[in-house]
């Protein structure tokens, strides 16, 4: 079995990745948004949204069915093959079926922007090719993480080669796509090494049984769906109600959202294999262990990312974005808020909820979440637009969230982390302060420098705080960040 040792290196291992992926983002996105301007972000952002939707419906909840079972399964290779055979070919064939009534839907609504959502469709095939729930299950992530990277240089170098203007917005559309499609054929070649081909011939496959994972994946489908709701849905809200601009508005704020979970989520992703290992073995004490160092690691960077969106909002989307996307000042800081809730739900649900196959909870909650964000949405885009959907948004989120932290309770130890989060909130706050001083006193003439500055002074700050407060877990991170021997408890 992998040892604890192995699980961290991977959570680095991944995170250094993430960190790579979020600066091409800082690359561009600034580069784009005044390209493309808010008009052409939020048509992207709008036609993209219709292609999740497809590609949601044909995977139904296949990839994370399909991670879960290959953690259960990868000690036994002949189960192992049968069920990435099994999980394959059946995505496969709803994918191929969500394509075909995609390409028809397109003929015939919304023929002005049917060329936008001919070349989004690439997405769908992309998804159809997609295993990455293969190697999740196996915990093989280096596979993944070097199938990232090789997307994200090329859709970069491509971007800046031939994205120009604002009529080239297909043209940005066919690369990020496209990349995504290539980067799974990529992937795909890695089945080689392994012997998930051999024996494999028509009549083996007409042997399996698909039927077995139909429950399965319908029940991981209802809360996916639900979470599409009120994840994607606000940008179809606001173009309807608002128009494509204040779609680019919203769907920019988000971007930055994104880049900074995608610190959080990584360790969800590392974690899903592993504790439905451990469910599978009874091994609940371990479990336990986990989600709790879990949510005070987490605690830890959301509250300081949290503080710091807030502290250098203003100045940052200006330089960032550029002057068309002012307006998401407004709409920054509260949607920074809901990276707390969201850390906490990725925890309770890759965790806890999923693993141990308690898909009823974690139904109920994202519906509830979806029913919210949508009445909300109702009430509150057709007033305040963007920032409407942003408080929507951050309210369905704290509903999930509360949900799912309601029935994991048991395996978590409140005290220990309620402190935690005190020591994180007092920290955040001294940190907020001390940027907002250097934002009121400074002298700089470039806004990109004095962004800087304040996150090189911010941060150190932010950790010396919680040392001050004699933080267990900044000192467990930064031992095994700095691969100390110890007996590290938390």
């Amino acid at each position: 079995m992998r040892t604890e040792k192995s699980l961290f290196k991977n959570y680095l291992y991944n995170l250094s990745f993430q960190l790579l992926t979020i600066m091409l983002p800082v690359i561009t996105v600034p580069y784009i948004s005044r390209v493309l301007k808010p008009e052409g972000i939020g048509l992207y952002s709008y036609t993209f949204a219709i292609v999740s939707y497809v590609v949601l419906m044909g995977g139904l909840g296949l990839t994370l069915h399909g991670s879960r079972t290959i953690a259960i399964s990868r000690n036994e290779e002949k189960s192992l093959k049968e069920y990435f055979w099994e999980i394959f070919i059946f995505k496969c064939f709803s994918m191929s079926l969500a394509l075909v009534i995609y390409i028809s839907w397109i003929f015939v609504t919304d023929p002005m922007n049917k060329e936008l959502y001919l070349y989004q469709g690439i997405g769908i095939i992309a998804a159809l090719l997609d295993i990455t729930f293969y190697f999740n299950g196996l915990e093989e992530f280096k596979k993944i993480i070097t199938r990232n990277l090789v997307v994200k240089l090329l859709s970069l170098v491509l971007m800046f080669l031939l994205v120009k203007d604002s009529d080239d917005i297909l043209i940005y559309i066919i690369i990020i796509q496209g990349s995504s499609l290539i980067g799974n054929l990529f992937l795909l070649t890695y089945l080689k090494k392994l012997n998930v081909f051999k024996g494999i011939n028509l009549t083996y496959l007409r042997s399996l049984n698909y039927s077995k994972h139909i429950i399965p994946a319908i029940k991981l489908f209802i809360p996916l769906a639900a979470v599409q709701i009120y994840t994607v849905l606000n940008k179809l809200m606001l173009g309807y109600f608002s128009g494509p601009t204040e779609v680019g508005y919203f769907d920019n704020a988000m971007k930055i959202i994104t880049l900074v979970l995608t610190i959080i989520t990584s360790l969800g992703t590392i974690m899903l294999p592993r504790a439905s290992f451990y469910f599978s073995t009874g091994n609940l004490s371990k479990i336990k262990y986990q989600i709790n160092l879990s949510l005070k690691m987490t605690s830890i960077i959301s509250i300081g990312l949290i503080f710091g969106l807030i502290g250098i909002n203003g100045n940052f989307v200006l330089w960032f974005f550029g002057p068309d996307f002012k307006e998401v000042q407004e709409i920054l800081p509260i949607l920074a808020i809901a990276i707390l809730p969201i850390s906490i739900a990725s925890i309770t649900m890759t965790q806890y909820l999923v693993p141990s196959g308690k898909n009823k909870v974690y139904t109920v909650s994202v519906v509830l979440g979806a029913i919210t964000n949508i009445l909300l949405n109702l009430a509150l885009i057709p007033k305040y637009d963007a920032v409407g959907a942003a408080i929507s948004y951050l309210f369905a989120e704290a509903i999930v969230t509360s949900i799912q932290f309601i029935y994991s309770r048991a395996f978590v130890t409140i005290k220990e982390n309620a402190k935690n989060l005190l020591m994180t909130v007092i920290s955040g706050i001294i940190m907020l302060i001390v940027i907002n001083i250097i934002l009121k006193y400074h002298n700089f003439r470039h806004d990109i420098l004095l962004t800087f500055t304040q996150v090189a002074i911010g941060v150190p700050v932010y950790i010396l705080v919680l040392k001050l407060l004699n933080n267990e877990m900044i000192d467990f991170l930064i031992k095994k960040i700095f691969h100390k021997r110890s007996r590290d408890t938390v």
